[in-house]
């Protein structure tokens, strides 16, 4: 009886201790943090982080706010984020927290990462874990490489609780446009964009191997992201305007100019290139030879990108053409007018591109800077030329005979064209600038003007290739390609080869980019392009 006494004794002591207990924990709570908000979070990386606010009254947590960040810095919310159990997730999981007051609570099934990111940011909320950050400014941060005549590449970083989560490398070219693997073929460039930052995020550092064949993206790179991240002084921008900047200076008493053109990347010069003119014509060190203007040419454009302004030393022995230079830049940089240029005196002819449909020549004449003679003539594919007597076509002739009277009334190569010969008014402006020095002169090709054929040795299985090539100005503007097999010319009706016809259409477009034959083969048309290319090499061996 005793022992049953004893037993019961116990029993009834273990239930009083349970209720003590549980009465304890009501009133006080399990935590001891004093009433308030505490904020977490967990480690960051690429894929982003999760954030916490927890409330805390009498202990006990009675509210919990969570937040998930992607890696580069914007909030996930139900609009962005459609996935079913991260929406689960974030509705669930602070109620689990509140319902078992701890911060280990069971994962959501698909949802494991932002689980488990979660329970550490609330743990470190309760201060059950140490907080660590890495060593890097939160925010977004953007860096710059030096600028120079092939581009410069930008690095855009984003840091989340002193991690790099996201890293952007854009690299643009000389001319400031951007490269993307649709305008930029070159394989390992493509490969390095991808990868570099890669390796910045998986090493948390800028410390990073370069990439074989794109080396200097990866230079610049490590550069511009070592700026962003404040390891090196950030790029002090240029006082100029981006872009390319043309400036000409005054005429001289001797009837010569310099032009440049200057390109601005980041404020700061680039490239400058000049020429200097005499009556009209472009110096160059074939045709003028004189030591001290040759050093000109080559030093005066190195002192303005070393200078980074046009405020430079005139080289000795050629102050004339050092003055007309300084000049010329200071007017390409907007640091004076721009000259109040007349037309230089004398019989000046200039060209259009020659193309398949033909050209056209303009001829000025001007006295005392003023145009007192214009004449347009235009010339067909085959190098006839036009007139009304063989070409009746009326708006032609219309514009033939007004566009050179407007030019003079003008005094100015900024006219207005004729409904219906748009073709021959674009052409002619062109010729007219280039006549007027407002354009590079046309460079004329090394060909003889006509129509030449050549034809390429018989192959092996008794097939070779006819090339028509048509010459005007110098240039090829036509190509026409014939491949016979058994004496038969092929076609695609008949000859249902896709390499070939591939072949047929781009081995002429090749050699008239090149303006030669010096055309890669088009893969799986070997022979055919090997064919190809001899023809043509026979046909311009005659037009040279």
């Amino acid at each position: 009886m005793r022992k049953v006494w004893s037993l019961a004794f116990v029993s009834l002591m273990v239930v009083a201790l349970t209720f003590a207990s549980c009465g304890g924990r009501g009133a006080t709570g399990t935590f001891d943090l004093e009433d308030g908000t505490y904020e977490g979070a967990s480690d960051a990386s690429h894929r982003g982080y999760v954030w916490v606010e927890l409330e805390i009254s009498d202990g006990e947590i009675v509210e919990v706010e969570m937040k998930e960040f992607r890696g580069d810095g914007s909030e996930k919310t139900p609009e962005t984020y459609d996935y079913e159990e991260w929406a689960v997730a974030v509705e669930e999981l602070p109620a689990a927290v509140i319902e078992a007051q701890s911060s280990e609570v069971d994962a959501i099934a698909g949802a494991t990462s932002t689980s488990e990111l979660f329970m550490q940011a609330v743990r470190r909320a309760l201060g059950e874990e140490d907080d660590e950050t890495g060593p890097f400014p939160d925010g977004e941060h953007v860096g710059y490489s030096d600028p120079g005549p092939r581009g410069y590449v930008s690095a855009h970083v984003v840091v989340q609780r002193g991690t790099i989560t996201d890293v952007q490398l854009r690299e643009f070219q000389g001319d400031g446009s951007e490269k993307t693997p649709e305008t930029y073929s070159f394989e390992e460039w493509a490969e390095a964009a991808e990868e570099l930052p890669w390796r910045v995020i998986e090493e948390q550092s800028t410390d990073i191997d370069g990439y074989a064949g794109a080396t200097s993206t990866s230079d610049k790179f490590v550069q511009a992201l070592r700026r962003a991240l404040g390891e090196d002084d950030a790029l002090a921008m240029g006082p100029y305007e981006d872009g390319s900047h043309a400036g000409r200076s005054d005429t001289s008493a001797r009837n010569g100019w310099v032009e440049v053109e200057v390109n601005v990347l980041l404020g700061h010069i680039v490239s400058v290139s000049m020429e200097e003119y005499a009556d009209g014509v472009a110096k160059s060190p074939e045709t003028y030879d004189y030591e001290e203007w040759a050093v000109a040419l080559e030093e005066l454009p190195e002192r303005v990108l070393e200078a980074q302004s046009a405020d430079i030393d005139a080289v000795a022995g050629a102050t004339s053409t050092s003055d007309m230079f300084v000049q010329a830049v200071r007017r390409a940089l907007g640091e004076e007018e721009p000259a109040d240029v007349t037309f230089v005196d004398g019989e000046h002819v200039g060209y259009s591109d020659p193309g398949p449909r033909g050209y056209v020549s303009a001829r000025v004449v001007v006295e005392n800077g003023e145009i007192v003679e214009a004449e347009l003539r235009e010339f067909q594919g085959d190098g006839s030329e036009k007139s009304a007597d063989t070409y009746t076509y009326e708006e032609w002739a219309v514009a033939a005979e007004e566009l050179p009277e407007r030019v003079l009334e003008a005094q100015s190569s900024d006219i207005d064209g004729i409904a219906g010969a748009t073709s021959t008014y674009d052409k002619f402006v062109q010729a007219l600038r280039r006549a007027l020095n407002e354009e590079p002169a046309l460079v004329q090709g090394p060909y003889e003007d006509g129509t030449y054929s050549g034809r390429s040795d018989e192959s092996d299985r008794g097939g070779w290739v006819e090339v028509e090539v048509s010459i005007l100005l110098g240039q090829i503007v036509s190509i026409s390609m014939e491949e016979y097999a058994d004496g038969e010319p092929k076609s695609p009706e008949t000859y249902d080869y896709e390499e070939w016809a591939v072949a047929l259409e781009e081995l002429p477009e090749r050699a008239l980019e090149a303006q030669s034959a010096d055309v890669d083969a088009v893969t799986g048309a070997t022979s055919t392009s090997d064919m190809f290319v001899q023809a043509l090499e026979r046909a311009l061996e005659d037009a040279s």
